[in-house]
Parts: C-alpha cells; sequence; structure tokens
C-alpha cells in the first residue's frame, strides 16, 4: 500500500511538472537571467535592480523588496549575487544545475556564477511560475551549516 502511495505521488507530480511549468526550463530561465543581469551591471554600469527590465524575471514583489532595502543600504552585498564586487568573467561561466522540484508552481535552481573550479553552487534561486514563464521569487547564498 505504501508503494502504491509513493507511486502516485510520482506520478502526480510528474503530471503537474509537466503541464504547469513554464515553456522554457527553470535552468534556461536563471542562466539567461544572470547573463543578463551581469551584462547589464558591466555595460551599462547601473544597478540592474533599477532597470524596470527586471520585472521581466524577478517577481514584484521581490523587486520593491530589493529597492527598498537598497534604498536604505540594508546589505552588504548584490542580494541576486551574494558578492560585494563582480568579476566581468561571470558573463562566461554562468552554471545552472538540475532543478529542484518543490510543488507544481515552485522550484529551487542551484547557480554557481562565480566560475568556481570546484563546480560546488553558490546559491539557490527559487523560482514562481507565472503563466508560460517563471519569475524569481527569492535567492539565497549557499551555506555551511555551521554558518
Amino acid at each position: 500500500m505504501k508503494i502504491c502511495a509513493n507511486a502516485m505521488l510520482i506520478v502526480f507530480i510528474m503530471c503537474f511538472y509537466g503541464t504547469s511549468f513554464a515553456s522554457t526550463t527553470p535552468e534556461a530561465f536563471v542562466r539567461e537571467f544572470y547573463d543578463w543581469y551581469v551584462r547589464a551591471f558591466f555595460v551599462e554600469r547601473k544597478d540592474p535592480v533599477l532597470n524596470d527590465e527586471i520585472y521581466r524575471y524577478v517577481s514584484r514583489c521581490t523587486v520593491e523588496r530589493c529597492r527598498v532595502a537598497s534604498d536604505r543600504q540594508e546589505w552588504d552585498s548584490d542580494y541576486f549575487v551574494a558578492a560585494q564586487d563582480y568579476d566581468e568573467a561571470w558573463i562566461k561561466d554562468i552554471k545552472a544545475y538540475d532543478a529542484i522540484v518543490i510543488n507544481a508552481t515552485t522550484v529551487i535552481v542551484p547557480v554557481n556564477i562565480s566560475g568556481a573550479a570546484t563546480g560546488h553552487p553558490g546559491l539557490l534561486v527559487f523560482l514562481k511560475s507565472e503563466g508560460d514563464t517563471f519569475r524569481i521569487i527569492k535567492v539565497e547564498k549557499l551555506r555551511h551549516w555551521a554558518e
């Protein structure tokens, strides 16, 4: 009975994954976002969070929270890259790993934008499906359990 219930749960999740998520993959969406974000910083020399194009990638609520926090200087590092300094080499080395499905509309994509040789992701990017696309709702720095 327990095996049957687990099998049903897997089938249920796979059905939702196939129909509820956007037409692009979560990994491709995150790579596209970071490609735009890092390029915007280096090409335009402006804070990408203040560029309204960010709404293509990030939920309105998250953008507004980031803008308020930026105005108040609440953070000591960039919210989307979890770093104080940018490296132009990041443009060439954005790695998005296999998405982790949380439920029918939410996934987490581990990301490494720093080109670390180890290949371990440095960020966890939370996505919510919205119609035929995704929106970033949260970014967390991947930390050691003791931090």
